[in-house]
């Protein structure tokens, strides 16, 4: 007996669905295998309102007002972006001529749809439509500038009839303009704030006493950083006697206050990725806020084991008193301290050597993923001094390094297949790495106030799908480098080579 697709149970079915770049085709096979996928395929719709595509906008709006599809019932993700029927967005074409790239801005012809006529009757459908998307569980709203007023109201009362709502993005430098306490928010496990703040968020996040995931990274048009209690007064409306119990914190461009009316929310933090603003971190690093607030967390035990952070002796003091961190991401600050620092290369250097034997030894049974690209420092770069102490790591599943094109003795330049091989050669030494990502050092070992040798992205690309054979038993399963990602793959020569990876999609789309 032969057995086919369809007797497969629904859920392999709707994770075969999962690995096809399309599956509008996959939909139409038959009846069954619509019913399973037409919910994933239907579950994310975009709506994005503007002059350029009048006409579309009022056709989708109609459809779904007037119940003329059943999409809406699969709908779980919505994604705002324009809601402004008056804006017209320029489309941009790239020309190359002699002198350089240059970019040259084509406006399309107006519609001949009657602007107020179109404004009317958006105005009229968009509180319908949106009435029919009960079932949203996360909405992304862009926030723009451009938006009227009368739309911000519309979408700030749909957000608070969302029965089943959950997740919420709001990105905008423009936040502040809009009054989202005026129709209540709340229950939600996830808020994402891309933007100024003001009341109204703190007003979302006293509303909502099971939000675990908080992410915010100020952003202002004009240029300033919160206030120095930002975090503080986001938390301010929280009640005293029901702490929030927040397992994933990200801050950045926020200034940062721990004390003992925000350490209760953070008993319970898992997950913590801070960079703080550099306008408040001095030359002396051992006194800015970052320190100050590593040292708070170390005093109060925050059981928190995922870190990503920018680098300095608080940091590795912290990481150096306890053990068990599966996660950790040395990240380049805001502005990097290193350049405006005395003694930069100096500073890196004790850190550098701390780090690889001192803290990094701790952890090496518990992590799994590592990144190392703070950027200011040609001594954390992957070389003889710290090589044996990443592989030690063996449970490592993703890896980041820096690399540089320097001989590792400092005395000549290297080329690309030298690079490729030797940090594909060190990964085949951890058994459980299934994604490797290296990048190019902008420093020199040999002269470190000049910039490393200048080897072309293309000629790194080139060695990378030349290497092998590929061993898919000790070689990772992901290369990635220069933002390109390259995966193993069966030649015609019978062997196994990295060939590049198409682009995967990924939704919501934040922006």
């Amino acid at each position: 007996m032969v057995l086919g697709l369809l007797s497969l149970p629904n859920e392999l079915i709707a994770q075969i669905s999962d690995q096809l770049e399309t599956c509008k085709e996959f939909r139409k096979t038959c009846k069954r295998i619509n019913l399973i996928v037409s919910h994933r395929l239907l579950s994310h719709i975009v709506i994005d309102i503007n002059k350029r595509r009048i006409s579309l906008s009022i056709s989708q709006l109609e459809a779904l007002a007037g119940r003329l599809t059943r999409a809406a019932e699969h709908i779980h993700t919505v994604d705002i972006r324009d809601v402004a029927p008056n804006y017209y967005p320029i489309i941009r074409s790239y020309t190359l001529l002699q002198d350089g790239l240059t970019i040259r801005r084509i406006e399309q012809q107006n519609s001949d749809v009657d602007m107020d006529w179109a404004e009317k009757k958006i105005r009229e459908l968009l509180p319908v439509a949106l009435s029919t998307l009960v079932g949203a569980q996360t909405v992304v709203w862009a926030i723009n500038d451009r938006d009227p007023a009368w739309a911000s109201s519309i979408i700030s009362k749909f957000l608070a009839t969302l029965p089943l709502l959950r997740t919420l993005h709001l990105i905008s430098p423009w936040i502040d303009e809009y009054k989202f306490y005026e129709t209540r928010i709340s229950n939600l496990t996830k808020l994402t704030v891309r933007g100024c703040l003001d009341i109204s968020v703190s007003e979302i996040i006293g509303s909502s006493p099971d939000l675990i995931h908080l992410d915010v990274e100020y952003v202002s048009h004009h240029g300033s950083v919160g206030s120095t209690s930002m975090f503080h007064e986001l938390l301010g409306r929280v009640p005293h006697d029901n702490p929030l119990k927040l397992h994933h914190l990200r801050i950045h461009h926020c200034h940062v206050r721990l004390d003992h009316k925000t350490i209760p929310h953070l008993r319970m933090l898992q997950s913590l990725d801070l960079n703080i603003p550099n306008t408040l971190m001095g030359s002396d690093l051992s006194s800015s806020p970052l320190a100050e607030v590593w040292g708070v967390i170390r005093r109060e035990a925050l059981p928190v084991k995922a870190i990503i952070t920018p680098i300095n002796n608080a940091v590795l003091d912290h990481l150096a008193g306890i053990t068990g961190i599966q996660k950790l991401d040395l990240i380049r600050a805001s502005c990097d301290w290193a350049a405006s620092t005395g003694t930069p290369i100096a500073e890196s250097q004790v850190l550098a050597h701390k780090f690889f034997t001192q803290v990094l030894p701790l952890h090496r049974q518990t992590l799994v993923s590592l990144n190392i690209s703070p950027g200011f420092g040609i001594h954390w770069c992957l070389g003889p001094r710290n090589l044996d102490s990443i592989i030690e790591c063996t449970h490592l599943v993703e890896l980041s390094v820096v690399m540089d094109f320097t001989s590792w003795d400092g005395v000549q330049e290297r080329t690309s297949d030298n690079v490729v091989e030797e940090v594909l050669h060190m990964a085949a030494q951890l058994p459980n790495l299934t994604w490797l990502e290296f990048s190019k050092s902008k420093v020199s070992v040999r002269h470190p106030q000049r910039w490393s040798p200048r080897i072309k992205v293309e000629a790194i690309f080139k060695s990378i799908t030349s290497f092998g054979p590929v061993n898919l038993d000790i070689h990772p399963l992901l290369v990635k480098h220069q933002g390109k990602e390259f995966q193993p793959c069966l030649g015609s020569d019978g062997t196994v080579r990295y060939v590049p990876r198409p682009p995967s999609r990924r939704f919501p789309r934040l922006r």
